[in-house]
């Protein structure tokens, strides 16, 4: 039995297709069948392959074993999170239980009491996942206190197989101690991705020695999306402490955006408080840092960036906010990368801010910007920041972009003015 994403009436029954094995769709090569899968999931949401995969393994009995209907598990509220949770656990549903390796999950809106239990209850009936994607288009509170609650947590430690764990919804993840942060990553010895954009994963000073992140090394991490804090920095230490653990195998770090406002505290951070990311740095393929600028906002007092920059070596892709480093030498530090296939330095910015912060971009110039594209052998793909159209010429931003397409590159704008 496989689970419909709409339709909720537990009478509903898919059987296996019984087309005869001469059926045409059933004469194409295993390796032909697997490939057209492929090109129908490629760039889909959760939601639509979970559609696909079913109706794909309709076709014939050789497609729906090639589907894997039931692997993938798309749900779009809570409430069908229980309903998923009952089928699973029905009798005979141990097969399909152990079957389900990715499982998406949608927090609904509305105020809707025992999501966290649904959740929970879901979670325990998928035990083999390795996939785990939670999103929302609001804040999440399913703890008292907290965005995940306490028998949450304990469900997650129990994904032994887990290897990828993604949390984007619009307020930080927060736990119910911070040591269960520490916990979760240790649960999941299989884990290569972690990303959750936006995190509370600090405590105060005084409490950080009774409720420290506690981490086995190594960490087997290639993939590391956890931002700095909102301004200062707050994550710095738990995200210092991943990186270290993860030094063997990272390839991929993001460390979000960092938002300059009017009431910044001084960030707790400084050139030397990123040392481990610097030592990581040559090693990495992916590097992202952002910049989000708000009315009045504060850049941040130090080029806390440089020595990562400057310590890049393999890099392919690289995306910059414009705070940590100095705009004017930012292609003499980039120059010297062979692989670098694609660069974007861009930033969000408030319109309200737009005209206080037009100086800020004035040393990216022209000039130094197509002497960097006659010299970027690897680069296909640049992003400038799209008030460049209020601080170039027209003429320069013409000329940029002809010096970009003479060298194969597509030059385009970026980020955006926030109304």
């Amino acid at each position: 039995m496989d689970i419909l994403p709409t339709q909720k009436s537990t009478k509903a029954t898919h059987t296996r297709p019984q087309q005869p094995a001469g059926a045409p769709a059933a004469a194409l090569p295993t390796e032909t069948v697997q490939h057209i899968l492929r090109l129908a999931l490629e760039g889909e949401s959760a939601w639509r392959r979970q559609s696909t995969r079913l109706v794909f393994g309709r076709v014939c009995t050789l497609w729906w074993k090639v589907a894997e209907v039931g692997t993938e598990l798309a749900v779009k509220d809570t409430m069908m999170a229980e309903w998923v949770a009952k089928q699973l656990k029905a009798k005979g549903g141990k097969a399909r239980r152990d079957r389900v390796r990715s499982l998406d999950i949608n927090i609904e809106f509305r105020h809707v009491p025992g999501k966290g239990n649904r959740l929970t209850g879901l979670i325990i009936a998928c035990l083999s996942l390795e996939k785990l994607e939670i999103h929302a288009d609001s804040s999440v509170l399913l703890g008292t206190d907290s965005t995940f609650s306490k028998p949450l947590v304990a469900a997650l430690t129990r994904l032994s197989n887990l290897k990828h764990f993604s949390y984007q919804c619009l307020n930080d993840l927060t736990l119910p101690k911070l040591a269960d942060f520490g916990t979760l990553i240790s649960s999941w010895p299989n884990l290569t991705t972690l990303i959750i954009p936006k995190c509370n994963a600090w405590s105060l000073l005084e409490e950080s020695q009774k409720d420290p992140v506690k981490l086995p090394n190594p960490v087997l991490l290639q993939h590391l999306h956890l931002g700095l804090g909102e301004g200062t920095g707050e994550n710095l230490d738990t995200i210092n402490k991943i990186v270290k653990a993860s030094f063997p195998t990272l390839r991929h770090l993001d460390l979000g955006a960092y938002s300059e406002t009017a009431f910044n505290i001084t960030p707790r951070f400084n050139l030397s408080s990123l040392s481990v990311i610097a030592d990581v740095a040559p090693q990495l393929h992916t590097f992202s840092s952002g910049t989000r600028i708000e009315l009045d906002g504060i850049p941040p007092a130090c080029n806390y960036l440089n020595a990562t920059l400057s310590a890049l070596r393999d890099v392919r892709t690289l995306s910059l906010g414009v705070s940590g480093y100095d705009l004017s030498s930012i292609f003499t530090i980039l120059q010297p990368l062979p692989f670098l296939h694609t660069l974007s330095i861009t930033a969000v910015i408030e319109s309200a801010a737009l005209d206080d912060n037009l100086d800020r971009f004035r040393p990216l110039s022209a000039q130094a910007t197509i002497t960097f594209l006659e010299q970027a052998t690897a680069l296909k793909r640049f992003t400038l920041p799209v008030v460049m159209e209020h601080v170039w010429e027209k003429d320069e931003l013409r000329s940029v972009r002809s010096a970009g397409s003479k060298r194969g590159v597509v030059v385009k704008l970026g980020g955006y003015v926030e109304r």
